[in-house]
């Protein structure tokens, strides 16, 4: 561990020399451009310049570090361009710029084009911008028992973030600066900066809570809005009845297709199973080759069907285990293994923890563990207090999580199946918006900008269309069966 840690802190010391030389010489404010092509997964290319902007680590803080702000800008094919597409992306922690080289996003950004720039942020602390805060993984992978409950989960979480945290605090990295309230400020900087009177802004998931912080603080200066997967000021902590209904549609869904007749019950029986005994597997360590034992007990098995939830493969998953059946399992506990033993980004988790939760939203949470399946959702591992802790940021309180209200035009659309940022999420915050729309996705999970349909929505909307009525749909899910999924492997992005 120390060695590990010893070598990470010099990673991060190199990594840095340049942009330390940079900073001597920048100013706040100073904006640059750089032509550049995007290029596309698919092989298409489009001419685009790269922007960075330097602004305060810290603001109100005289003679503070500065960070390098990044994005890329993708010029307006309009004969007289409207006010200029900022897309947010999500995680939190995903780069904005990388979403232009992924054909259905580029496809999107196309469209968008035909109104005014599109402007795709790396948010501070990810992708191109200075300090890029990443930390890779230890050497050793997830222990053992990581999968036998949520307190080895978080103890291994606590030792990463610890590890990550010390290496960019040896540099003088403000980890309290990383925040939606002092990213909100980037964004409007990075407005004036290009001289915009005004932005329009789209988020997706993360981003919608950014864009509302941009809302609130900034609102004389946003055009338009657009929320895809709405996560409200103090939606940030996830109910466990979201999990629960999510996983009771699938249930009913999957029998409608008679692929499990008897979902909830499997599910049952399967904790059961692994309660009684863990199941002892071995899984494939990607980075090492190696062969790793590991051992899935129930907290383990709820962690992973809960990042399962909107796979097709999920109700085979259930089933196969709930018959002391453990080829699927193994499947996807060597995906989750490697997915979840990577890189540490740190700038999600200062993001996270700085959100927090309010006290009603804990005391919500509390209430629905005493009748969920999900009683204790393994995201709400990045809030908990223990973990938080690490980094020492100061949360950014009540204020930051009340509700908004805004005269601001509002899109909202939500994916009707999705169980990261739920309708409701939209619901409750579309309330502030006198000036909005709220549009379901039929069969929608939680990434609805993709469908050729949303995009043309979003477009219109930022053209100053009334879209308020429109039908969207995404296709109906089809669930794998147990030998479909036996038969089927998983990619390296997901099960």
């Amino acid at each position: 561990m120390w060695r590990h840690h010893g070598i990470l802190v010099l990673m991060v010391l190199t990594g840095l020399t340049a942009t330390a030389r940079a900073q001597q010489a920048a100013r706040a404010g100073e904006l640059t451009l750089t032509s550049d092509t995007v290029r596309v997964f698919d092989g298409r290319s489009v001419a685009a310049e790269v922007g960075r902007l330097w602004l305060p680590e810290t603001r109100g803080r005289a003679g503070g570090r500065l960070i390098r702000l990044a994005f890329v800008r993708l010029p307006s094919t309009a004969a007289h361009p409207g006010d200029p597409i900022v897309f947010l992306m999500g995680g939190p922690g995903i780069p904005g710029s990388v979403m232009a080289r992924v054909p259905v996003y580029f496809d999107l950004f196309l469209k968008l084009r035909t109104i005014g720039d599109v402007i795709l942020l790396d948010q501070r602390g990810t992708g191109l911008t200075e300090p890029l805060l990443t930390c890779a993984p230890p050497a050793a992978g997830l222990p053992i028992d990581f999968f036998t409950s949520h307190a080895a989960m978080l103890r291994e979480y606590v030792r990463r973030l610890d590890a990550c945290a010390r290496a960019w605090r040896t540099r003088g990295v403000d980890l309290a600066a990383y925040n939606s309230a002092a990213s909100a400020d980037d964004v409007d900087d990075l407005r004036h900066a290009l001289g915009a009177d005004r932005i329009n802004l789209l988020g997706f998931s993360y981003g919608t809570e950014l864009a509302l912080a941009v809302v609130r603080r900034h609102a004389d200066h946003v055009a338009r809005v657009v929320l895809a997967g709405t996560e409200g000021p103090d939606e940030v902590l996830d109910l466990p009845s979201t999990f629960d209904r999510a996983f009771r549609t699938v249930a009913l869904r999957a029998a409608e297709d008679a692929v499990t007749p008897d979902l909830l019950g499997d599910f049952g029986r399967a904790i059961d199973r692994l309660a009684r005994t863990p199941a002892k597997l071995t899984v494939t360590d990607r980075r090492s080759q190696r062969p790793t034992a590991v051992t899935v007990g129930a907290d383990g098995f709820h962690a992973i069907v809960e990042l399962l939830l909107a796979s097709d493969r999920m109700p085979a998953l259930v089933t196969s285990v709930s018959r002391g059946e453990d080829t699927i399992l193994t499947r996807v506990t060597e995906w989750a293994y490697n997915a979840l033993g990577g890189e540490t980004t740190l700038m999600a988790r200062a993001v996270t923890c700085a959100s927090g939760a309010s006290g009603p939203r804990r005391a919500h949470a509390r209430a629905d563990a005493e009748w969920t399946l999900f009683r204790d959702p393994v995201s709400n591992l990045a809030l908990d207090p223990a973990y938080c802790a690490v980094l020492g940021s100061v949360q950014l309180g009540d204020d930051f999580r009340r509700p908004i209200w805004s005269a601001v035009p509002a899109l909202f659309i939500s994916g009707e199946m999705d169980s990261n940022t739920p309708p409701f999420n939209a619901a409750t915050v579309s309330y502030g918006f006198p000036n909005s729309a709220h549009l379901l996705v039929r069969y929608g999970g939680h990434e609805t900008l993709p469908i050729p349909a949303v995009q043309d929505v979003v477009r219109d909307f930022f053209a100053g269309e009334d879209v308020r009525g429109r039908t969207l749909a995404a296709g109906r899910p089809r669930y794998l069966t147990v030998a479909e999924a036996k038969a089927r492997p998983c990619g390296p992005r997901g099960c």
